[in-house]
């Protein structure tokens, strides 16, 4: 009976890992994560190559962790867990007062920054239409007595300033200035890292004033999603309260967003059923779309952006007739020769600070 004992903990062990790998093999893998909102890895092909570089076994360690059976119940198992011993931080996510998340902001690489602004100044020069240029801090700038006591926190403030002093013949439009005045309304969502439609609706407010226009006024909202957690819960591994609620204000009516060969509406409506709500806007994220307003004898205008800027476009659509929509993460072609070839008249380039200080694709516009 001794010695059954003693190989008891052993053989349990055993049973599961044996049983976790037969789960693995049964069960079919996944390619995306609803409840992390991401891609998750898939077998990698394996070659000699691969396997004496090492990376082959890098990547099927990655497999194996995304792969695992029951992988959501233990993020959450997990995350719970940490939360009643008192953490204040899971996977890079702040649990802030009054149920907010908030994505912590590490200090950039200052070459990064340099970089990246020069690009956006050197293409503000070439081409021969304005070129605006914003980038929209974050959370933790903006909700910082949110945060956990003496929790690291970079000053993305005084960052945005450094930027705009540096954005040599692009028109710097302060975004920051207008969110401050906005600091006690719901200007980001508390469980994603993105401003909710009423903070672009501040941003948008900023860039017209800056274009001279005339902005519009904020109209009632038309629709709303509700129980949305974001990119943070995701992170972080828990969905607490309600959510956040997705709000539109602009119908889309007459408006054609055309990508590739494709044509789309303005408001991808699929996105209201499922986890990620915010790609409601655009359906997401593309290299180039072109939004056709309706709107006959106005501008276009080209905006180079992330997915902050996705909720803004609504907006922006009542001054253009047409917006050509770029993210540099993905598009590689001259900017400065579409300006050129598509008669575009005005030019946006706006991000959020945190992706316009770690991305390496900004730099690489020309």
């Amino acid at each position: 009976m001794k010695k059954v004992a003693v190989f008891l903990p052993g053989l349990i062990f055993l049973l599961f890992c044996f049983g976790f790998s037969i789960l693995h093999h049964a069960l079919p893998d996944k390619s995306f994560s609803e409840q992390e909102n991401r891609e998750l890895a898939l077998s990698p092909a394996l070659s000699l190559s691969s396997f004496l570089s090492g990376d082959w076994t890098r990547e099927y360690e990655t497999y194996l962790a995304d792969q695992f059976p029951f992988r959501n119940t233990f993020v959450t198992v997990k995350a719970g867990t940490e939360l009643a011993l008192g953490k204040t931080e899971l996977s890079g996510i702040y649990i802030c007062k009054d149920g907010l998340l908030a994505a912590k902001f590490e200090k950039p690489d200052d070459n990064r920054v340099r970089l990246n602004t020069a690009a956006i100044a050197a293409f503000a020069e070439k081409v021969n239409v304005p070129v605006y240029f914003t980038v929209v801090p974050g959370i933790t700038a903006l909700w910082a007595d949110r945060l956990p006591e003496n929790a690291p926190n970079p000053d993305q403030l005084a960052l945005v300033d450094q930027i705009a002093a540096s954005a040599g013949a692009a028109i710097y439009v302060d975004t920051k200035a207008a969110l401050l005045q906005k600091v006690n309304e719901p200007i980001y969502y508390t469980t994603d890292h993105h401003w909710t439609t009423l903070g672009a609706y501040y941003g948008y407010e900023a860039l017209a004033n800056a274009m001279g226009l005339e902005p519009q006024a904020l109209p009632n909202p038309y629709k709303t999603f509700s129980h949305f957690y974001g990119t943070s819960s995701s992170s972080a591994g828990i969905a607490p309260g309600e959510g956040d609620t997705v709000t539109l204000y602009i119908p889309d009516e007459g408006m054609t967003l055309t990508v590739g060969n494709e044509e789309k509406p303005l408001y991808d409506m699929s996105f209201a059923e499922k986890k990620d709500k915010y790609s409601v806007f655009l359906g997401g994220n593309y290299p180039l779309a072109v939004l056709k307003t309706g709107q006959k004898d106005l501008p276009k205008l080209l905006l180079v952006k992330d997915s902050y800027a996705n909720a803004e476009i609504p907006f922006l659509a009542a001054h253009f007739s047409e917006i050509h929509i770029v993210d540099p993460r993905f598009y590689r072609q001259s900017l400065s020769s579409y300006v050129e070839e598509n008669q575009i008249e005005q030019v946006v380039v706006s991000f959020y600070l945190v992706n316009f200080v770690t991305d390496n694709n900004i730099a690489l516009i020309k």
